[in-house]
């Protein structure tokens, strides 16, 4: 849960170095690796223009490695309005309800609006079941995947067990008297 005033900090520890992850002055996403012991990542001791690209090299791919799995689990839903324009009285209905229900604010003398606590924990609650349980489960139900890595999953191989059972029955319907 998420407390006013409180910003969450991310920290992994890897033997003597660290990577940290917070929210700088509530405005931005910042991401930091600290290497205290080179030898950590098996780079010398010796500070020399090699030694200082493997380090930050080491640094640049552990923040990236963190970045890209936070991405892969925060897939954003498809957007189902790209077939309609998207025009101003749409968007002021949408935003008057997203303010209705509290999940945004109106920021005063302007156009601009922010997400409240709630809103924040709505979008939060929604993208993680979005990337932990829909997601996974269409693409497991995905009928392109090649056969071996859908046998891999359970609800795989019960989806193609019950589509297999149901196609069955529709065919006997179809052919009896």
């Amino acid at each position: 849960m998420l407390n006013p005033g409180v910003d969450p900090i991310l920290c992994c520890y890897y033997k003597s170095s660290r990577l940290k992850q917070y929210f700088k002055e509530g405005r931005a996403l910042r991401t930091e690796t600290v290497i205290s012991n080179s030898k950590d990542f098996d780079v010398g001791r010796r500070m020399c223009a090699e030694n200082w690209k493997a380090l930050r090299a080491a640094g640049e791919s552990v923040n990236r490695r963190l970045c890209e799995a936070e991405a892969a689990d925060a897939k954003p839903a498809p957007d189902a309005l790209l077939h309609a324009p998207y025009g101003p009285r749409q968007s002021t209905y949408d935003l008057r309800r997203l303010q209705r229900k509290g999940l945004i604010a109106k920021l005063p003398r302007g156009h601009t609006y922010r997400l409240t606590s709630v809103g924040r924990r709505v979008a939060v609650l929604f993208t993680k079941a979005y990337g932990r349980v829909l997601a996974p489960g269409l693409s497991a139900l995905d009928l392109h995947f090649p056969d071996d890595v859908l046998e891999r999953r359970p609800l795989s191989r019960t989806w193609r067990s019950f589509d297999k059972v149901l196609d069955d029955f529709v065919e006997q319907q179809m052919v009896a008297d």
